[in-house]
C-alpha cells in the first residue's frame, strides 16, 4: 500500500491529512503562543501573510508550493520511488516581499526573523507523536523531527534553529534573516526552501508507531496547524 501525506496551508493555519498532498489559500490566524514568541521581539510581529507567501511555482501540480512524502506500512518510500527508506521528506517552498520588510522595518531593525510553528490542530485527538524528540534510542527504534532552511536567492544567507518550547504536541523552528535589511535590498523578493525530515525505523516500529497511528487509526482527517511569525530583529553588523 503507497500513501500520500497530504499538507494544507493557510497562511498561519496548516492542515495536513493523509490522503493528498497540497496547500491551499492562506488566511490569518491573530492568535500566538507565548512559548514559541518567547524568542521573538514580540512587539513588532506583523501579519505575515502580507509578506511571506507560498511559491506556487515550485511543488507539485495538484499541490503548489510544497512537495510531501509517500509512505508505505514499514517505512516512507525513498524521493525516486524505488525502495522504503527511514527517512521521508516535506519541502515547503516560499517567497518574501523584502521590499515590503525593508519599507516597514529598516528604520529601525537590519533584520527579520520568521517563526514557523507546526503543531496538531486543536480539534485533533491522536497518539501519534511525530513531534516528539526521542531521549534515546531504543532497541526496536524511534523517531525523531527537523528540518533545514535553504536560500534560493543569491547573496541571501539563512540561519535556522529549533525553538524549545517543552511542547511535544509541535515543532518550532526560527529564520533569520540577518543584516539583510541593513541596506537598500538588490532583489525585491527572496525565495527560500525549508525541509522537514521526519526519520522513523523501518519495519516493525514504523508499521505500530507511525502507519497504524497515521493511516489506520486516521481514516478521517488528520489536521495540523502551521503558525507563522514575521519580525524585524537587531543583530548588528
Amino acid at each position: 500500500m503507497l500513501t500520500k501525506g497530504k499538507i494544507t496551508l493557510f497562511m498561519t493555519l496548516c492542515i495536513l491529512s493523509l490522503v493528498s498532498i497540497g496547500f491551499a489559500s492562506w488566511t490569518i490566524s491573530e492568535e500566538s503562543k507565548e512559548e514559541v514568541l518567547g524568542s521573538m521581539q514580540t512587539d513588532n510581529v506583523i501579519n505575515s501573510a502580507e509578506f511571506v507567501q507560498l511559491n506556487t511555482e515550485l511543488g507539485e501540480t495538484a499541490n503548489p508550493g510544497i512537495k510531501c512524502f509517500d509512505y508505505k506500512e514499514y517505512g516512507y518510500v525513498s524521493e525516486d520511488g524505488t525502495y522504503v527508506t527511514d527517512t521521508g521528506y516535506i519541502y515547503t517552498y516560499f517567497v518574501l516581499d523584502l521590499e515590503k520588510c525593508y519599507n516597514l522595518f529598516n528604520s529601525e531593525y537590519d533584520s527579520i526573523d520568521i517563526i514557523l510553528d507546526l503543531h496538531y490542530a486543536s480539534d485533533v485527538t491522536t497518539d501519534l507523536n511525530i513531534f516528539k524528540k526521542p531521549t534515546d534510542s531504543s532497541s526496536t527504534g524511534y523517531h525523531d523531527i527537523s528540518a533545514t532552511c535553504s536560500s534560493d536567492t543569491t547573496g541571501v544567507n539563512i540561519e535556522l534553529e529549533e525553538v524549545d518550547t517543552g511542547d511535544a504536541q509541535q515543532y518550532s523552528v526560527k529564520l533569520k534573516f540577518k543584516q539583510i535589511l541593513a541596506s537598500q535590498p538588490s532583489n525585491n523578493k527572496v525565495y527560500f526552501t525549508v525541509k522537514y525530515s521526519l526519520f522513523a525505523t523501518t519495519g516493525d516500529y514504523f508499521y505500530s508507531n507511525i502507519f497504524q497511528k497515521m493511516y489506520m487509526d486516521m481514516i478521517t482527517v488528520v489536521s495540523f496547524e502551521m503558525n507563522v511569525y514575521l519580525a524585524g530583529s537587531n543583530y548588528g553588523a
